[in-house]
């Protein structure tokens, strides 16, 4: 299953979070990029972002570089605390 969530950056063109096959667990953020006229298979962000647990609700501040999103799998003020992490 896809949760609506759609944000745009430099490295990517779609990205979203979704429980789908071949995540880490949980809900993954996940996305893909228009390539040659063709889009790609969806790419699981991995660790440390993806937890065992859930991580979602992914959004590009408007400095294009920082990713911030929801997490269960790291620690904060509670569940689905708010996290940041700039462009690797």
């Amino acid at each position: 299953m896809g949760f609506a969530t759609l944000t745009f950056c430099r490295w990517a063109n779609y990205i979203f979070a979704s429980d789908r096959a071949g995540g880490l667990g949980g809900i993954d953020i996940w996305y893909v990029q228009f390539e040659n006229g063709k889009w790609s298979e969806a790419r699981n962000l991995g660790a440390p972002i993806n937890t065992k647990y859930d991580d979602q609700t992914p959004f590009i501040h408007p400095d294009g570089v920082t990713l911030y999103f929801t997490s269960e799998g790291h620690a904060g003020m509670g569940v689905r605390s708010l996290h940041d992490a700039p462009q690797r």
